[in-house]
C-alpha cells in the first residue's frame, strides 16, 4: 500500500510563515507521520503511518481549515486497452485515438492495429469506464488493462512481438524462458487480455499464449521474477483465472523424484569414483549410488527419510566436496545433463597440459643435443654450474610448476581423504626425480661437484608422456561417450506450429479431424508461427515440411499427400533407415525425417517424456551401472597404489643392496644410489590401474551406445554381463512370437432360443454376440480384446455401458453391464465352462474348440448372465499369424549362439503347438496354458535346474576375474546352479515373469508395464534384435575380459621389466621416461579396444519374404568340412587375442559374420573363403608331404 499523498496547496505567500501552518495543520491529523509544505512547488507531501488507514479527505479539510485550498495531486499512469473491430492502422487507428484523447485527462494514446490494443496516458483521478465509453461511441469494443509502469512503451511492445524466438535484446542482453500455466475458463477474448496484461509488466518483453494447451512462454529479461509475479498480478477483467509457473521438473515422474544425478569434476580414475561411490552410500538418506569416472556422473536414490530436497542436495555436493572433488547438481532434461561439455572440458585441459608441457620439454632435448658439441652450453655459468644444467634446471622447474602441479595438488588432496591414486603415483614418480636433481645441484655448488646426474629432462619427459597419454584417454572416453549427444543433435531445434489450434492429445483422431486439418493447412488463411521445439507442448499442431523432422513424439494428424500417407525414415531411433509408411493415427518418434510429402502431427510427448530424451537417459543410467566384473577392478585399484609404491620400495632397496655389494659392477656410470633410484622410480611410473578401471565402463558405454544406436535399448552393464551368458530364452507367443494383431476370423453365435444348437444365419444373435462381448473388451489392453472391439466397430455393432469391470490375469474378463442388462463373462473355455448352468452348452464348446485349436486359433468364449443365470452366446475364433522373422531367429539362436528356445504361453496347448509347427519348434519346448504366475515360476524353475551351456574358455577367464560364478537371479527362491534365463514378451502379464527372468526383454510394440518391467527394450518389435541383443552382450562381454585380461598381463609384465628382471643377463633398464609412455599406452590401448565395438556388425538373420536362408553353411558335412570348422573354431580364439594386440584392429568380428562361404579341397591345400559384399579373407593350411610340418594362412583379400 502506498503510504503517500500528494496536495496541491493553493494561496500560499511565503515558505517560513505559510509553508509552517500548512505542516502544522497536516501533522494534526490522525494517523500522519509526517507532513512536507513546499511553497516553491506549491504541494505539500504527506506521509501516512503503517498501523492507520488513509483518509485522505481529512487532509483537504486541515488545510482548507487554515485559509488555504487543497486538492489531491494525482500523478499519470499508463493504461492500455484492448481494441476489438479494428479493419485498418489508417482509419479506423486513428479513429479510436482520437476518440481517447477526447476523455479529459488523457495525455496522449497510441493505437496499434495489429496487436489490437491502445496505450494511453492519463492521469490517475481518469475514470477508466470513461475511456472504454469513448471507444465504443466510435464503434470498436474495448476491454481495460492498465499498468503504473511508466517504461514500457507500445513501441517496446510491438518490436519484442515481432522479434524472432532466442533473439539477442538490445544491449546484447540475452532474454530467459518461462513457461506458465493458465488455470481457469479460457476463450479466445480473455486469451488476449491475460496475453497483454502480461507483455505489460516490468520486464516482461513477449508473451506466446497456446489458447488450448492452456499455457503461455515468456519470452523475459533474467532479472524478471516469473514466479512472483504469477503470484501478484492481478489481471483485470479475468478474476477467475489464475497463473502458475512451471518448473521444468514438473514433468518428472514421481518415481524420478527421489533420484539425483550429480556432475562429478576431478576423477582420474577407478579408485576416485569408487571412493565417491562408497562415501555417497554412508549417507543415511542415500539406497544406492552409482558414480562413473568415465561419463563424469553420479546418480544417487535416495530412500523415505528424505527430508527436503534441497538439503539432502547440499549435502551430497558437500561429501563430494570433502573429498576434493567438484560436485554440481544436474537437471535431468534431454540434453544430456552436461555430459558431453564435461568431457570436452576434460580433453581441451589435458589438451592445455601437453602443450604446456611441450613447450617445457622441447626446448629441454634441444639444449641437450646442442650441448654436445658446443663449449657454449658446456661452460661454467654460477657456483660450478654450466649454462645447460642451469637451463634445465629452470625448465624443469618451470614444468614442475605448470604441469606436475596439477598431478600434484590432486595427489596431495587423494592424501588427505584416504584416495591413492594414480596422480600419488606420478607425483611420486617425478617428485623423487626433481628431489634428487636439484640436490645434485646443491650438491654441485656447495661442494663444485658434478652434476651430470641432473635429471630435469626425465622428469620433464615423464609429465609429457604422462599428460599426453591423458589426453588421448579423454579424448578417446569423449568419443565412446559422444553417441548418446549424436542422438540429441539429431533433434531440430525449431517447428512450425499452427497458432490458435489445439488437439486433446487423449482423443482418438477422427477422419473429421484428418479433413479439418487437411483443410486448414491448404487454407491461405492460416497462421503459422515457428517455434523453439523446446516450448512445444502435448495438444500443440505442428506442420512437418518435406524433408524436415519430427519436432518430438506425435501421432500424424494428416497428410497432405493424394494417398494421405507418409513415409518417416526412423533412422535415429531404430538405426533402420528404410522409410516407414505412417497413416493417420500412427505415432511418430521426434527426430524422423519426412521422406514423402508434408503431413500434420499432433503433439503428445515432449522434453524428458519424449523417447529420444528416454533413451539418453536410460542409456546414461545404463553407462553409471556397473557390471558384476568392475568387482574385480575396484577391489585391485583400491590396493594398487600402496601396493606399487610397497614393490618400489623393495626394488630400490633391492637393487641397491646389489650394487653397494659389488655383486653387480656395470651400474650405468651412476651411483649406486641413483642406479637403485631409477629402478624403483620406473616401478612407480609404469603401473597405473586407470586400464583395469577403463576395462568395463568404456566396454559398457560403448556396447550400450551400439545397442542404442540399432533400437536397443540395454539397462545397464549388469544386464550386458548376464545376457552375454544366456543359456535359455523364453518366449511368450501373443504379440511376440505373433505379430500381436489378431483378427477374429470365426464368428460362431449359439440360438438363443435353443442354446446347444449353432445359429449362423441369426444376425440379431451374432450382433447382441459380439456387443456383449465389446462390452467387456472395451477397455482390454490385450490383442485379444483388441480384436473383438475392432470387429465391433467394423460391424457397427455399439457397446452396452458398462457398470464395473474385473480383469482375471490370463483368463479373461467379466463385467456387469448397465440398465439392468444382466453380467458378461468374456474369457478362456476353462473359466467360461466353469460357470455355465448347462452342460451340453459346455460339451459343444468343446467341440468346437477343438476344431479352431487344429487350425492354430485362439478360442475366446462369451457367456451372459440373466435371471441369476449363466449361458453361453457364442465362440470366437482368432488368428495371430507368425511373425515373419519368427522361425529363423529360433533356429538362429539354437544353431549359432547354441541358446535353448521355449514357447510360454496361456493359450491352449494345441493352438500352441500347432504355432509352435510352423515356427519350427519342437512340441517338448512348447508349455501352453500356463497363467502369468505360472509363467514366473515355470522361469525360476529353469533358472535352478535348466540345462547349462558349456562354458567357454573367455567365460572361464572371466570367471577367475569375477567375484560371481554366476549372476544371480532377481528373486530369492532361485540360485546359481541352474542356467541364464531370457524372458521374452510385451504384455501386462508378461511383467512377473520379466521381472523374475535374469534378462527381462520387452519388445517396442509391448505395454509400458512390461517395458519397466524389462531389463532390454526394443524399439523396432523385431524378434531379429533378440539375436542382435545376445549377439551384442557376448561380443561386449569378451571384450571385457579382453581387456582386463590385456590390462592384467600389461602390468604384470612391464612391473617385472621396470624393476629390472633383464638387466642381469642383458644389462638393459626401462627408462621412466620409457615407463611413463608404457603407463600412457595402458589406459589408452584399453579404451581403444573398446572403441573397437563401434565397428560391430550383427548377424545377418533373412525372413520368408527375402528368400534367404538363415544361419546355414552350404558346405558338405564330410570330414573335410568338418576339419575346416574345427580350425576356424580353434584359431577364431587366438586371432581375436593376436591380431587385435598387434594391430588394434576389430578383426575378429568378421570370424562371425561368414555369409555365402565356399571350400576347397586340393591334396594338402585347405582354403575358405567368402565373397560378402563388404569383407573377403582367405583361411588355409599348407602342410609338407610327410604331414610333419603345417603351416596357417590368414589373408584379407
Amino acid at each position: 500500500m502506498d503510504l503517500t499523498t500528494r496536495l496541491e496547496i493553493e494561496g500560499m505567500m511565503c515558505q517560513a510563515s505559510c509553508g509552517a501552518t500548512v505542516e502544522s495543520a497536516l501533522n494534526d491529523v490522525i494517523g500522519v507521520e509526517s507532513a512536507e509544505a513546499s511553497y516553491a512547488r506549491s504541494e505539500a507531501i504527506v506521509k501516512w503511518r503503517s498501523d492507520t488507514l488513509k483518509n485522505e479527505n481529512l487532509l483537504v479539510d486541515a488545510v482548507e481549515a487554515v485559509g488555504f485550498g487543497a486538492s489531491i495531486k494525482f500523478g499519470t499512469r499508463i493504461l492500455k486497452l484492448s481494441i476489438q473491430g479494428m479493419m485498418c492502422q489508417a482509419s479506423c487507428g486513428t479513429t479510436v485515438r482520437s476518440a481517447l484523447l477526447g476523455v479529459k485527462g488523457c495525455r496522449s494514446a497510441q493505437v496499434s492495429y495489429p496487436l489490437g490494443c491502445a496505450e494511453v496516458e492519463i492521469d490517475e483521478n481518469v475514470n477508466e469506464n470513461d475511456l472504454v465509453q469513448a471507444v465504443e461511441a466510435v464503434g470498436f469494443d474495448a476491454a481495460v488493462l492498465y499498468t503504473n509502469d511508466k517504461n514500457i512503451s507500445l513501441l517496446d511492445t510491438t518490436q519484442a512481438a515481432t522479434t524472432p524466438i532466442a533473439t539477442m535484446t538490445t544491449k546484447n542482453e540475452m532474454l530467459a524462458k518461462s513457461e506458465v500455466a493458465v488455470r481457469g475458463t479460457l476463450t479466445r477474448q480473455v486469451a488476449q487480455s491475460i496475453k497483454t496484461q502480461v507483455e505489460a509488466c516490468r520486464g516482461v518483453r513477449r508473451c506466446d499464449m497456446s489458447l488450448g494447451a492452456a499455457r503461455m512462454i515468456l519470452s523475459h529479461e533474467p532479472s524478471c521474477n516469473v514466479a512472483t509475479l504469477c503470484r501478484t498480478l492481478q489481471l483485470r477483467g479475468c478474476e477467475n483465472i489464475s497463473l502458475q509457473m512451471i518448473d521444468d521438473d514438473d514433468d518428472d515422474d514421481d518415481d524420478n523424484q527421489k533420484v539425483i544425478y550429480l556432475g562429478v569434476e576431478g576423477m582420474s580414475c577407478a579408485a576416485c569414483s569408487s571412493k565417491v561411490e562408497r562415501a555417497l552410500k554412508k549417507l543415511e538418506f542415500v539406497d544406492e549410488a552409482a558414480v562413473s569416472s568415465t561419463t563424469h556422473r553420479a546418480k544417487v536414490i535416495m530412500n523415505e527419510s528424505l527430508g527436503s530436497k534441497e538439503e539432502s542436495e547440499k549435502i551430497l555436493i558437500d561429501t563430494i566436496h570433502s573429498l576434493g572433488f567438484k560436485g554440481w547438481l544436474q537437471k535431468k532434461n534431454a540434453k544430456g545433463m552436461g555430459t558431453e561439455e564435461a568431457s570436452a572440458a576434460e580433453v581441451q585441459s589435458w589438451l592445455n597440459t601437453v602443450i604446456m608441457a611441450a613447450l617445457c620439454t622441447v626446448p629441454l632435448f634441444l639444449i641437450k643435443l646442442c650441448s654436445n658439441n658446443s663449449a657454449f652450453w658446456k661452460q661454467d655459468f654460477v657456483c660450478a654450474l654450466s649454462r645447460q644444467t642451469l637451463f634445465e634446471a629452470l625448465l624443469g622447474v618451470l614444468t614442475i610448476l605448470a604441469v606436475g602441479s596439477k598431478f600434484a595438488v590432486n595427489a596431495f588432496r587423494g592424501i588427505a581423504t584416504g584416495n591413492w591414486g594414480m596422480d600419488l603415483l606420478v607425483t611420486t614418480a617425478t617428485g623423487i626425480i626433481f628431489g634428487y636433481s636439484m640436490l645434485t645441484l646443491f650438491d654441485c655448488c656447495l661442494n663444485e661437484g658434478g652434476h651430470e646426474h641432473a635429471m630435469f629432462d626425465t622428469a620433464a619427459t615423464l609429465l609429457l608422456f604422462v599428460s599426453l597419454g591423458k589426453y588421448l584417454e579423454a579424448a578417446a572416453k569423449k568419443k565412446a561417450s559422444g553417441a548418446i549427444a549424436a542422438l540429441l543433435r539429431m533433434q531440430p531445434k525449431y517447428a512450425v506450429v499452427l497458432t490458435d489450434v489445439y488437439h486433446d492429445p487423449l482423443e482418438e483422431l477422427s477422419e473429421d479431424d484428418e479433413h479439418f486439418y487437411r483443410t486448414l493447412v491448404s487454407s491461405s488463411d492460416t497462421t503459422t508461427s515457428v517455434r523453439p521445439c523446446a516450448e512445444l507442448r502435448p495438444g500443440d499442431i505442428v506442420l512437418v515440411e518435406p524433408g524436415g523432422a519430427a519436432p518430438t513424439d506425435g501421432i500424424v494428424a494428416a497428410s497432405l499427400s493424394a494417398r494421405r500417407e507418409a513415409f518417416l525414415d526412423e533412422s535415429a531411433m531404430t538405426g533402420e533407415s528404410l522409410p516407414v509408411r505412417k497413416v493417420r493415427g500412427d505415432s511418430v518418434f521426434g527426430s524422423s525425417v519426412n521422406r514423402s510429402s508434408a503431413f500434420v502431427q499432433l503433439i503428445t510427448q515432449t522434453g524428458a517424456k519424449s523417447a529420444i530424451a528416454q533413451i539418453a537417459r536410460i542409456v546414461q543410467d545404463a553407462q553409471l551401472a556397473k557390471a558384476p566384473v568392475q568387482e574385480y577392478a575396484d577391489a585391485v585399484a583400491s590396493v594398487f597404489t600402496p601396493a606399487i609404491l610397497t614393490l618400489a620400495l623393495i626394488t630400490f632397496l633391492f637393487w641397491y643392496f646389489v650394487a653397494t655389494t659389488g655383486m653387480i659392477f656395470s651400474l650405468d656410470a651412476r651411483t649406486p644410489f641413483l642406479f637403485a633410484l631409477l629402478f624403483g622410480v620406473s616401478v612407480v611410473v609404469v603401473a597405473c590401474p586407470c586400464a583395469l578401471g577403463l576395462a568395463t565402463p568404456t566396454a559398457v558405454m560403448c556396447g550400450t551406445a551400439v545397442g542404442a544406436s540399432r533400437g536397443i535399448l540395454i539397462k545397464g552393464g549388469d544386464v550386458l554381463e548376464q545376457a552375454g551368458s544366456v543359456d535359455v530364452v523364453v518366449f511368450d507367443k501373443t504379440g511376440t512370437l505373433t505379430t500381436g494383431k489378431p483378427k477374429v476370423t470365426d464368428l460362431i453365435p449359439f440360438s438363443r432360443t435353443c442354446s446347444s444348437e449353432i445359429d449362423a444365419s441369426d444376425d440379431a444373435s451374432s450382433l447382441f454376440l459380439l456387443r456383449c462381448a465389446a462390452s467387456a473388451e472395451l477397455n482390454s489392453e490385450h490383442p485379444v480384446g483388441k480384436a473383438i472391439v475392432a470387429l465391433s466397430h467394423e460391424r457397427s455393432a455399439h457397446s452396452f455401458p458398462v457398470e464395473s469391470s474385473e480383469t482375471v490375469p490370463g483368463q479373461g474378463v467379466t463385467a456387469i453391464l448397465s440398465n439392468g442388462l444382466g453380467s458378461v463373462c468374456v474369457g478362456s473355455l476353462n473359466m467360461v465352462c466353469e460357470i455355465l448352468d448347462d452342460p451340453k452348452q459346455s460339451d459343444l464348446i468343446a467341440q468346437i474348440a477343438a476344431r479352431l485349436r487344429r487350425e492354430a486359433k485362439t478360442v475366446v468364449v462369451c457367456a451372459h448372465e440373466e435371471k441369476k443365470k449363466w449361458y453361453a452366446l457364442g465362440v470366437f475364433g482368432i488368428a495371430d499369424a507368425p511373425r515373419p522373422e519368427a522361425k529363423h531367429t529360433l533356429a538362429a539362436l539354437q544353431k549359432y549362439l547354441k541358446c535353448q528356445v521355449r514357447m510360454l504361453t496361456g493359450d491352449h496347448e494345441t493352438t500352441a503347438h500347432a504355432i509352435a509347427k510352423q515356427i519350427g519348434l519342437e512340441p517338448n519346448s512348447v508349455v501352453a496354458g500356463v497363467k502369468p504366475a505360472e509363467k514366473a515360476a515355470y522361469i525360476s524353475k529353469l533358472q535352478r535346474i535348466g540345462p547349462k551351456r558349456p562354458e567357454s574358455v573367455l567365460n572361464f577367464f572371466g570367471n577367475c576375474f569375477s567375484t560371481k560364478k554366476k549372476p544371480a537371479a532377481r528373486t530369492q527362491n532361485t540360485t546359481i546352479d541352474g542356467c541364464i534365463v531370457a524372458m521374452v514378451g510385451d504384455g501386462v502379464n508378461d511383467s512377473p515373469a520379466l521381472a523374475t527372468a535374469h534378462v527381462g526383454i520387452a519388445i517396442g510394440g509391448g505395454t509400458q508395464v512390461a517395458i519397466e518391467a524389462a531389463d532390454v527394450v526394443l524399439i523396432k518389435s523385431d524378434l531379429r534384435d533378440i539375436l542382435v541383443t545376445l549377439h551384442l552382450a557376448q561380443v561386449v562381454k569378451r571384450r571385457v575380459r579382453f581387456n582386463f585380461l590385456w590390462a592384467t598381463c600389461y602390468n604384470l609384465m612391464l612391473i617385472p621389466l621396470a624393476a629390472g628382471a633383464l638387466y642381469p643377463t642383458t644389462g638393459t633398464r626401462l627408462p621412466p621416461a620409457a615407463a611413463a609412455l608404457c603407463m600412457a599406452f595402458s589406459s589408452v590401448s584399453v579404451v581403444c579396444s573398446s572403441l573397437a565395438l563401434k565397428l560391430y556388425e550383427p548377424p545377418r538373420i533373412f525372413s520368408d519374404e527375402e528368400n534367404h536362408s538363415a544361419a546355414s553353411f552350404n558346405i558338405n558335412e564330410d570330414g573335410t568340412c568338418s576339419w575346416l570348422r574345427t580350425c576356424i573354431k580353434n584359431i577364431r580364439f587366438k586371432c581375436r587375442i593376436w591380431l587385435f594386440a598387434l594391430t588394434g584392429i576389430h578383426f575378429y568380428s568378421k570370424f562371425d559374420n561368414i555369409e555365402n562361404p565356399s571350400a576347397d579341397h586340393h591334396d594338402s591345400d585347405f582354403a575358405i573363403s567368402s565373397n560378402s559384399k563388404d569383407k573377403n579373407f582367405r583361411l588355409s593350411r599348407t602342410s609338407s608331404g610327410s604331414g610333419a610340418d603345417e603351416t596357417y594362412g590368414l589373408n584379407l583379400v
